[in-house]
């Protein structure tokens, strides 16, 4: 199939912001290039350039409203960015329809698909365990903005302006290592940590906290604080988790411009190369942890290293225009075959 691109996106479903979001700056960016594009969407809030068609879909009529845009549009490839838009698609044979998987999901929801892209490997190994077969496969990250915000008042955290600040936003949950840091924080007397999340284990971080003795270094940031912004005001991003299938925690460290210590996992472990953009401990280890944060803390060379070739990794594939590059040069292949 040869031609220039004409690409049909299709966002359905409620409680699908986080795609809706991605999804605009992706069409963002394929509109700078000059791509044609059109957009079918629902109730959600999707912000879409200027120039670029919108249909609204109708939640009583969704599949033949669906069947009547494509008709008018003539798409060469379809992109469904939520699992209700691939259920509402036709299958083709003569053009690629393409599925985007923010996380592990059944790749049956995605039949009418000919290929599916994941934001991270770990989701793409997922489907593979689920009978899809890699040649459909592609993997491109969600985007991470630049770290624009100003540091954080440490003030506000109630935390010294001169102690060594750990960072760690992750959901409280069991298999995200939260008690592992803990455990690390009793070795490392003078750090503070900043925890940020939501979970079924919150309360029994706070007691946990108060029987290892840590409790007074601890400080639980609110969601509606200004996650970046912490970042920014901390000495070091602390990754606990043993199992991960995201990749943004990551991204957005790079990004803040502050050096990263995690646990080894399939994201991690893919995305890190321990001892120049980051360190990496086994899962569950909480004094390896802790002396691999007191490494950093104590190296200033090491440090500056890991933020330098952080952020260039961030510009590499995280950043919004090399995303965009991503989506790009994919759509560019399926119409080339």
């Amino acid at each position: 199939m040869q031609g220039e691109p004409r690409i049909l996106h299709i966002i359905s479903g409620r409680g699908c912001a986080r795609s809706a979001a991605y999804a605009s700056v992706v069409i963002s960016g394929l509109a700078t290039a000059g791509i044609t594009q059109a957009l079918v969407v629902d109730d959600l809030p999707t912000p879409a350039p200027a120039g670029i068609r919108i249909f609204s879909l109708s939640r009583v009529f969704a599949k033949s409203f669906l069947h009547f845009a494509i008709r008018r549009f003539s798409p060469n490839l379809i992109q469904c960015w939520t699992r209700r838009a691939a259920l509402l698609t036709p299958s083709s044979r003569k053009i690629p329809v393409v599925g985007w998987l923010s996380g592990p999901e059944d790749p049956a929801y995605y039949r009418s698909c000919s290929h599916l892209v994941a934001a991270t490997e770990a989701i793409a190994d997922y489907c593979g365990r689920r009978g899809t077969e890699r040649k459909r496969l592609r993997v491109i990250p969600f985007f991470c903005a630049d770290a624009a915000a100003r540091p954080a008042d440490r003030a506000a955290m109630a935390t010294p302006q001169t102690a060594p600040v750990l960072a760690s936003f992750l959901r409280l949950h069991p298999d995200k290592g939260a008690d592992v840091l803990m455990q690390a924080m009793m070795e490392l007397d003078d750090a503070y940590l900043w925890l940020g999340g939501e979970g079924p284990l919150r309360r029994l971080l706070d007691s946990e906290a108060s029987l290892l003795g840590v409790a007074a270094r601890i400080r639980f940031a609110e969601p509606a604080m200004d996650q970046t912004a912490l970042l920014r005001a901390a000495n070091l991003a602390v990754l606990p988790a043993a199992r991960e299938t995201s990749d943004a925690a990551i991204a957005e460290a790079w990004a803040a411009g502050v050096p990263v210590v995690a646990c080894k996992n399939a994201v991690s472990s893919s995305l890190i190369e321990d001892g120049v953009d980051g360190l990496l401990v086994p899962p569950g280890d909480a004094a390896a942890l802790a002396a691999a944060i007191r490494r950093v803390l104590g190296d200033e060379g090491l440090r500056r290293r890991l933020i330098a070739e952080g952020y260039a990794a961030y510009v590499k594939s995280f950043a919004r225009e090399a995303v965009v590059r991503r989506w790009t040069g994919f759509y560019n292949e399926l119409l080339a075959v």
